[in-house]
């Protein structure tokens, strides 16, 4: 199926994108049991980097025709998978702000030979990940923080607004 228009073996670009959009919803009603059902589901939820106890979005379905390295031409199906988790910055406080911390996977099938070939991934259960980001977020709105609520300028060490007080 190709995107451009005109020609009798052409589908027009709404079609297509209809029918990619069919194939999200589809895949992701698909998924939504299948992650919470058993281990199997739990096995799978962990190679798409994704946590089945948080809803999920399929970003992303398109399907590609790509050369193989014989030449010949591989159907493929992109999926993207996005999950975002409302964390708080500072674990030492869970009252306080919270933030969204973002995993999921891309994932490129073969639909030729009905396999994964590649799956790109970021667990939303990455500790490690989780921890840098939410340092990453606290000294983020820290110098937001100063940068607008900050006593006198020279105080904050902030020339550039020093400059423009008129000192």
């Amino acid at each position: 199926m190709y995107a451009e228009s005109g020609g009798s073996r052409t589908e027009p670009r709404a079609k297509l994108f209809d029918l990619e959009q069919r194939v999200r919803h589809d895949l992701h009603g698909w998924l939504s049991t299948h992650l919470r059902s058993g281990a199997a589901g739990r096995r799978d939820a962990a190679f798409l980097g994704l946590d089945p106890s948080h809803p999920f979005e399929v970003h992303g379905a398109r399907f590609a025709h790509r050369a193989g390295p014989d030449g010949n031409i591989e159907p493929q199906l992109l999926v993207s998978l996005l999950q975002q988790v409302p964390v708080p910055i500072d674990p030492a406080d869970p009252a306080g702000g919270t933030m969204a911390f973002e995993g999921g996977c891309t994932i490129v099938a073969d639909l030729w030979h009905r396999r994964i070939r590649y799956c790109i991934r970021k667990h939303v259960g990455s500790v490690d990940r989780l921890r840098r980001q939410q340092a990453f977020a606290a000294r983020t709105a820290a110098a937001t923080a100063r940068l607008y609520f900050a006593g006198h300028p020279d105080d904050a060490g902030e020339p550039f607004a020093a400059l423009h007080r008129g000192v």
